[in-house]
């Protein structure tokens, strides 16, 4: 995948992810983005030549990323992890941060990345439980 399609279905992903918590709370939140990475939660230790491998990757968290950051973090050699689950983590009133939980086996084949079924390539979008909100009105 090269940098410039991920990119877009990152921000395609943040704008969803965004709205759909908007629309479950009632809730206006800001669409300036930050994302915390937490890469190979998948816990994959290799093993398998269909797919990369970052070992490195262990237990590392990224936080407070920009755009430009995820995508040199997460597109290596034209692959991408095969599924990334993004939800809303915080809200103040001008950032959003998203997180972004990461497989640990990255592709270049769309036809393994696990959403690209449904056209969002390897973002799946969920909504998160709780979430910490910035402002007088509390959580959710």
């Amino acid at each position: 995948m090269e940098k410039d399609d991920f990119r877009a279905y990152l921000i395609a992903a943040s704008y969803w992810a965004i709205q759909l918590l908007e629309k479950s709370t009632k809730k206006v939140l800001s669409y300036e983005f930050a994302y915390d990475v937490e890469l190979n939660q998948s816990m994959d230790k290799g093993g398998c030549e269909e797919f990369a491998y970052y070992p490195e990757d262990d237990g590392k968290v990224c936080l407070q990323q920009s755009i430009d950051d995820v995508v040199a973090l997460l597109v290596r050699d034209s692959k991408v992890p095969v599924w990334i689950d993004i939800d809303v983590k915080t809200d103040s009133s001008k950032t959003t941060t998203l997180r972004l939980v990461c497989a640990g086996r990255f592709t270049n084949k769309k036809d393994r990345m696990y959403y690209s079924n449904v056209g969002q390539g390897p973002f799946g979008i969920k909504i998160a439980i709780q979430i910490e909100f910035d402002s007088e009105e509390g959580g959710v």
